[in-house]
């Protein structure tokens, strides 16, 4: 599939069709009480009510297709909310990825639903330990040249 490029109109558009087919396809909703200017999408946890996870889609509400390069990336949270024995409220972010807006339609909305996998997995599993996803090799430096652990 091509690069995404922010310049080109259709190429926005394509991408705010791409990501929301992949919203959707996870079971996300359209939260219509969300303010600002581009569309958010929320998805409740089945054990858990108060566990949801939030994404902050960057497609602009007025046009329907991504926003100008730069402005922001898609941003994926979930978070955990209960209520403590004294009274007080309490929250724990149980996982927050951004994801920047380059490469093919395909990496990106790779990249979304991974982060959407993730998420879910963490609120869905509130008594285990957050998790963040696999952790990338790490590169080790031996005689100026980067090799592969």
């Amino acid at each position: 599939m091509a690069k995404y490029n922010p310049s080109n109109e259709k190429h926005r558009k394509w991408l705010a069709e791409r990501v929301l087919k992949v919203l959707l396809g996870y079971g996300y909703v359209l939260d219509f009480d969300a303010r600002g200017e581009e569309l958010v999408f929320y998805k409740n946890s089945e054990c858990d009510e108060r566990a949801l996870v939030t994404v902050y889609t960057s497609i602009d509400r007025r046009s329907g297709s991504m926003r100008w390069k730069g402005t922001d990336a898609i941003r994926v949270n979930a978070s955990h909310h209960w209520e403590e024995s004294n009274g007080f409220h309490t929250s724990q972010q149980r996982f927050h990825r951004v994801i920047h807006r380059r490469g093919s339609f395909d990496t990106i909305a790779q990249r979304l639903a991974e982060a959407l996998r993730i998420a879910n997995w963490n609120i869905e599993n509130l008594d285990k330990e957050r998790w963040d996803g696999q952790t990338a090799k790490k590169k080790r430096r031996r005689g100026g040249k980067i090799r592969k652990k």
